[in-house]
Parts: C-alpha cells; structure tokens; sequence
C-alpha cells in the first residue's frame, strides 16, 4: 500500500472513531509529493454554458446551485475560480461526484486534472444577512447562460426568456425583491424614424411612428408633422380613420392598442432651386409621449450634394440604425443620425456648371518659323480650362493646315468645319482652387509669300472661338534677317511677364519644362484613377525638380482634402464636390468591397476561417481608401472596420479551438488569398533575358532616353521600324525615366526614331536585336535646332469645305510606312524644305511632336485678355543683313 493510502486509510479509521479532524492545508502537508509526471502537454479550457437556480430556504436564505459545462483539450492542470461571494458552501462536484475547493483571498477555487470535458456543480447558501433588500452574486462567467429566479425576486438588468427564466452569463448576478408598484396610469414612449430622399426636382419624405405602450392603453393617437404636403398620407394596419387641421394629424386605431401603435407617414414637396438651397427637416411631434427618440436616413441622387445641420442628432453608421429607422428611402442611403432631437436643417449643394464660359484659355503660347521663300511652320500651345465645351474651334490663318494635333499629350482626331477645324476637347478635372487646366497643341504648315529685301507685313496668328487671358508669339524670322520693331511698339516684348504657368515657373525652352509636364499628366492621371499615393508622388517629384504653377496647386489642394482635413470636409462646398466625384470614380471598388465582405461571411459559414480572414483584410484595405473620400457625417466605413476587425478577432480563435478540439478540417487554409501589403508593390527587375538559345527566337531592346546633362527625358516618342515586325511597325512613348522596353522582337535590325518637342529629333539605324537577349541602347537628345531633323511627313489633302476626322501623317523612313493608308486623293508632299541665305533648313514634322527650328532671330509679342474670336496678327518689320549669320 502506498504511503498516501495508508495514510488516508488510519486517518479514516480514527475519524470513524470521532479522534481527528484535519483541516485540508493539514492535509496536503502529511501527504507525500506525487512522483514526477512528464510534463503536460498545453490545453485550452472554455466554460461553455452556465445555468443557475435560485431559490429561498425555510430561514429565508437564498440558495444557489450553478452548475458549468467545461470544455477542455490536453492534460495540463486546471484552475478554477467558482466565485468571489461569500458563500456558505454545501457541495462542489464534477459530473456528480464529490470534488475538493479551495478558499482563497481571492475566492472559492477548484483546481485538478481533466482528461475530458466534464460539468461542475456548486451548491451553496447566501445568509439571510447578506441580501436584506438586494443580493449581488460573484459567479464565474460563461459564454452563455440562464438564471432561474424565485418568484419574489427578480434579475436586475436581465432579459426575461419565461416565466421565471432570464439570459445572463456574466460574472455579477444582481438580485433584487419584486416590489409591487402602484398602477401609474398612461406611460408611453415614442419613435420616430424619418427618411429624407432628394432627388430632381422632388423632395420624397417617408416617415415611421411609433407609439410603445408601457403602462394603459391607447385608443388614439396624435401628432405634428410641420411642412407637410398636400398629399400627406398616413397608413398602417390599426388605422381606422384620421384626420388633419394644418399640421396636426389625429388618428383614431381600429381597437385600443396596450403594446405598440405603428403608423408610416409620406408626403412630397418640391426642391427649392438654385445652386445652393437649404430645406428645413420636419420636426414631427409624437403627442402625449413621456420621451421620444429620432432616427434620421437621408439620401441623393448624383446631381447632388447635402450637407446636413440637425439639432440634437449625432451621426451613426446606417447599418447601426435601429429597424424602426431603417429602409425609409429610396435608393442607397448616405448618411444616417440618431439622438433625442428633432429638425433642423439640409443645405441642398447642386453640380450645376458655374457662371462663366464653357472654354476658358489661361496662356496661348505660339512658335513659328519662316524661311526666304514663304513656307511657314507654326506650332501653338493653349492652357485650356474647359467646364463644359465639346470642342475647340481653330481657324488656322490663311495658307496652313493642321499636321499634328495633340490634347492633354494624347494625339487626336479633328474634324473639318468649312475653313475651321474643331479640336476635341477633354473636361478639366476640377480642384477646391478651381478647374485644372490641361494643353492643346496643334502644329499648322505651309506657305506665305515670299520676303523680300526689306519688309514689313502682317503675319496672320490662328483664330480661336474661347477667350484668351495671355497671348505669347515667339516668331523666328528667317535666317540672315534682322528685327528692326523696338520693344514697346506694336506688343513687341524683350520678354515674356505674364502667364508664366504653361513652363512651370522655368524660362522658355527650359529643358524642365517637358519633364514637368509629363510628370504634372501623371498626377493628374493617378488623381483621376483615385491612386492619391501615386498622385502625391508625382507632385512630390515636381517640387523636387523646382517645378510649380497654379495647376499643381490645385492638384496638391485636392490630395489635402483627402488625406484627412475633417474641419474642411464638413464646411467647405467644393471641397464637399471634390469628395463627391471621387467617390462617384470609385463605383467599382466599393462593389469590390461588398463582394469581398460576402465571400467573408460565405467562408466562415464554410468554417474556413483562414480564407475568411484573408478577406476581411482585403476589405479592410479598400476601406481604408474609401473612407478617404467620405463626409464627416458618413460613418459607414467606420462602423464596417470595427465589424470586420472584431470577425477577424473572432476568426482567430475559432481557427484555434477548430485545430485543438477537432471538427471540419480547414481546407482554405492551404490555397487562402495571401496578406496584401500596400506598402511594398510588386516590381520586376530590370529585364536582361538569357532565354536558351536552341529554344529562344525574339529579343528585346531597352532605350534609355537622356539630355545633354544625363537628365533623363520622359514622353519622347519612339517609331520601331523594320520589315521584320508583325502587325506593322510600332509607335511608342517612354516612361517617366526616360526609359523604354520593347519586347518580343524577331531577331535582325531595327531603325529607330526618337522625337519629342523641344528636342532635335534622333535616328539610330541597324540596332541588332539577338535572340534571347536584351540590347540596351542609350539616346542623347539636344535642346534646340539642328541643322537636320531626320523625320520627313507626309500626308493626304484634306479639302477645305470636308467635314470629318483628319487623318494624321503617316510617317516614312528608310523607305518603309509605319502603317498602311489608302492611297491619297489627290496626294499632297507636306515634307518642306525652308531655304535660308546660306544653306536649306530641312523641318518635317512628326505625327505627334512638331519641332519649331529656331535658326532667325526671335521676336517676341505679348497680349493681354482677347476675347473669343478675336483676329489677331503681330507687326512684322525687318530687313535682310548685308552678312549672313
């Protein structure tokens, strides 16, 4: 016999003998230490349900017997708590038999060994003394639970779930006698769930009322309901009839109601107009009410924006609103609020276009060039601030054509209108400072009469239908030809002091210029696609080559507002615009969302909670964007970050007590999306394939497009010429490096041709390209003219009283088209050679990028504020040198 058996064996003898009593300290220091024990393995203990029955005793004591279902996993020991109160305690079991507690300072605890899941059980006594009008009870808590009461108590803050049955699982059990009130007559508490839809041109105001009767009951009810419409109705099941005298409303119930009286109330009104209006929100009264609380929905159409003002209400997620303030508009709600107030008002914000020309033009920048015998090659720049024209008309001056037409650095088509041209026009997008401009550029050739010895003419400018705010013409005289207008006659400038925007703050033919512009598209671009990180990028690289205007400005005053100015959001009008378009651009994200959250819900039903979590993560980052572009009073982002963050939480621990305590296995686990970090994008490395060669048929060739000063150049356009391509030779722009990848080419020689404005043009010819490999080939433009500009155009006639789209040059080198085009009627050469006193001066232009020679002497002009249409020429007076340059 074991030294504790025999032990326990004599101390039970001489107990049965009444000789010793021991204490259960006493007791565990005579027994021996148990022999070692391998070490357990870790467990998880959940208290599952908790039931307690209550009861009084014959000395008017409260009994109390709880009893836990535990659920446990492993073999590590366990500690129990049962409770803080004190109690006196008649039995502790497990699964019915008799277990051994231990009283601590900090409460009664059971402490042992479980191999399985069991059910403990308490049996105690609350004294008479403990609870003389109230008893508080210190249990340990479960997930879930019942408490069993006597019929002269009852559960403090409890909900009933029977006669004498209330849910509680909680740690406190707050008791209390059952005191008989008195009958307080009539106690009826109101509702009022109002929903708001706005819409052109009607206001649509749906209204639930609700009576709860506490105490009597109701046989009629009445109430206010200010503003009203003619064409009020009220309705529900208990309506017998009603009546209205203004804007009281009296109605009478089919029989008395002792529970709840629900009534739906509509009506209509018209918006008030005007691009700003305000709405007074109804401030119905519920009669004879002791307290009354307000549920507000409001939605809009897309035409509008509302910027609510409600006295005593606080915003709240709409999926927090309780269901009698749910489900009272039409369409999808914007913003819900919840509070003990009533009225107030709506500021009615409309997207209606502002007062002021549908095409406004900040800066007409024109270059042109003229040579001895009469050829002209003119190319014009407008900073175009466009709110809702369709197109720009250009009426080129007499003698030119069109040969390059380009709008916000994309080449377009226009049409032919008599002896005007209509140029496409995009909507600028808008800032809190005001619409952003972008540029129209469009290349004009051909002739006018020849220079003689000494002269003095008009030189005729393109006419445009939209107003002009600064006018600047750069005209290049031919070479060997000398100005003889002074500053100051005849709008002749020795520089250019308005409208400096268009370059970014640089000097004219600042190499900067293009590289500002390319990157000022970019934000624009990003900001249209709602990528703000990569808009602010963008912005951040201007400033960081000293690039700045109005334009970037407006952009960067945008971004503000979305990084989080709240103060702004909720008062400023545009800014409230500005938001509203954006989220009407990220229509697709946020059913992205809901998708996401649904394949969520559908996974945890499945018990894949790994695959689930993946989800909600995902929607947690859409969340993050989307909550950028909402309103102060739209907190439905935020209520569905704190659902989402708690599933995950939730997630978690069922993943861990589905691995522990068995059951389905995970399946998603292995093939769950994995974790997105926005931080970190997904790039490849820079390519320089090795294919196999016995396997390998098509190369690449990398061009890296640099200044003079090894800045790199972005935009340039890159023409891939060779019979050996498929589909045709290939038109292609650069990045915003200056570099280019061109893949999948067969193996053999290629000629290249790299053009951007502002630039001489550059013609690499025979570039080998080996299979399976990359051939990197490095392009240095200079600034400026050169003597020759390699790229010749030519294009079809395009008769003057056409209408319809005008078809830009092909481009030719080395004998092969870069495209196939029907043949010309009748064929006109737009390829020029513009003679000069010494040598011919070559010009051509591009199909996308004209290059104005700047060999003559520039002359300048400035003018200031043309209206629309005005026919504006510059004062030509020179005279040829006896020396040539």
């Amino acid at each position: 016999m074991t030294p504790a058996l025999t032990l326990l064996w004599t101390l039970t003898a001489a107990a049965s003998d009444g000789g010793v009593v021991l204490s259960s300290e006493r007791w565990w220091e005579l027994v021996p230490p148990d022999p070692a024990r391998p070490e357990a393995r870790p467990g998880l203990v959940g208290v599952s349900r908790r039931e307690v029955v209550l009861g009084s005793t014959a000395r008017k004591e409260l009994s109390i017997r709880a009893t836990w279902r535990i659920e446990v996993s492993g073999d590590a020991p366990v500690a129990l708590r049962l409770t803080r109160s004190r109690l006196h305690v008649r039995s502790v079991t497990v699964d019915g038999r008799p277990a051994a507690t231990t009283a601590t300072p900090e409460g009664l605890v059971w402490a042992g060994t479980p191999d399985r899941s069991f059910t403990l059980t308490l049996d105690a006594v609350l004294p008479a003394a403990g609870h003389p009008d109230q008893a508080v009870l210190d249990l340990m808590p479960a997930a879930a639970g019942v408490v069993v009461l006597p019929e002269s108590w009852e559960l403090q803050g409890g909900q009933r779930v029977g006669p004498d049955r209330f849910a509680g699982a909680g740690p406190t059990v707050a008791l209390a006698p059952v005191v008989e009130r008195p009958d307080r007559g009539q106690l009826v508490f109101g509702e009022v769930g109002l929903g708001l839809t706005f819409g052109e041109p009607d206001l649509r105001t749906e209204a639930r009322l609700r009576w709860r009767v506490a105490s009597g009951g109701v046989e009629r009810v009445a109430f206010t309901f200010p503003g009203a419409g003619p064409d009020l109705q009220v309705s529900g099941p208990q309506v017998g009839r009603w009546t209205r005298e203004g804007d009281r409303v009296t109605v009478e119930l089919v029989s008395e109601e002792r529970a709840l009286v629900d009534l739906v109330v509509t009506t209509s009104s018209r918006l008030p107009e005007g691009a700003e209006a305000t709405v007074t929100v109804p401030a119905i009264a519920l009669d004879d009410v002791f307290r009354t609380t307000t549920a507000v929905e409001l939605a809009r159409d897309g035409t509008l924006d509302l910027l609510p003002r409600l006295e005593g209400l606080q915003p709240t997620a709409i999926a927090a609103l309780p269901a009698w303030g749910a489900d009272l508009v039409r369409g999808t709600p914007t913003s819900a609020f919840v509070g003990s107030g009533r009225g107030g008002k709506v500021d009615v914000l409309r997207f209606t276009p502002a007062e002021s020309p549908a095409t406004l033009i900040d800066v007409a920048s024109v270059q042109a060039a003229v040579s001895d015998d009469g050829h002209v090659l003119m190319r014009a720049h407008y900073a175009v601030r466009n709110d809702r024209g369709a197109a720009l008309r250009i009426t080129p001056p007499p003698g030119l054509r069109p040969v390059a037409v380009r709008v916000a650095g994309e080449a377009v088509d226009v049409a032919a209108d008599g002896t005007s041209w209509l140029v496409p026009l995009r909507k600028s997008v808008e800032s809190v400072e005001g619409l952003l401009s972008f540029g129209v550029e469009i290349a004009f050739l051909g002739t006018d009469a020849s220079w003689s010895v000494r002269d003095r003419r008009a030189f005729p400018l393109p006419v445009v239908d939209a107003d002009i705010a600064v006018s600047r013409v750069t005209l290049h005289l031919p070479p060997g030809w000398r100005s003889r207008s002074r500053v100051g006659r005849d709008e002749v400038v020795d520089g250019f002091t308005e409208g400096g925007g268009i370059t970014y703050g640089f000097a004219v033919g600042d190499v900067r210029v293009a590289q500002a512009d390319a990157l000022y598209r970019q934000a624009v671009d990003a900001w249209m696609d709602n990528e703000f990180d990569e808009a602010q990028e963008r912005l951040d690289e201007l400033r960081a080559l000293g690039a700045d205007n109005q334009d970037v400005t407006g952009l960067q005053a945008n971004l503000d507002v979305v990084s989080g100015d709240e103060e702004k959001k909720e008062e400023d009008v545009a800014t409230r615009r500005i938001l509203e378009q954006a989220r009407a651009r990220s229509e697709s994200e946020r059913r992205e969302q809901e998708e996401t959250v649904r394949a969520a819900r559908e996974a945890e039903q499945r018990g894949e909670y790994e695959a689930a979590n993946a989800a909600y993560k995902k929607a947690l980052d859409l969340s993050d964007k989307l909550g950028k572009l909402a309103n102060t009073e739209d907190l439905s982002q935020e209520q569905l970050q704190q659902d989402v963050k708690q599933k995950v939480s939730d997630n978690v621990f069922r993943q861990e007590r589905q691995s522990v305590f068995g059951g389905a296995t995970d399946t998603a686990s292995t093939t769950a999306p994995p974790k997105l970090d926005a931080a970190k994008p997904v790039t490849e490395e820079p390519a320089e394939p090795e294919l196999p060669r016995e396997t390998a048929t098509v190369g690449a060739m990398r061009l890296v497009v640099v200044d003079e000063e090894d800045l790199p150049i972005p935009g340039a356009e890159v023409f891939v010429v060779s019979p050996l391509l498929v589909g045709g030779n290939r038109s292609l722009r650069n990045d915003a490096d200056g570099e280019l990848v061109v893949g999948d080419l067969p193996a053999g020689a290629y000629n290249v041709v790299v053009a951007r404005p502002g630039f001489a043009s550059v013609s690499v010819e025979n570039l080998a390209v080996q299979a399976g490999r990359t051939t990197v080939q490095r392009v240095v433009l200079k600034f400026g003219y050169v003597e020759e500009i390699a790229v010749e155009a030519k294009a079809t006639a395009i008769p003057r009283a056409a209408r319809g789209p005008l078809s830009l040059p092909d481009i030719e080198i080395g004998g092969k088209r870069r495209a196939k085009a029907a043949a010309p009627e009748p064929p006109l050469d737009l390829g020029v050679t513009m003679t000069g006193a010494d040598a011919p001066l070559q010009v051509t232009a591009a199909q996308s990028s004209v290059v104005v020679p700047t060999q003559g002497e520039a002359v300048l002009y400035q003018h200031l504020l043309l209206p629309a249409g005005a026919d504006l020429s510059v004062r030509v007076d020179a005279r040829r040198t006896r020396r040539n340059p």
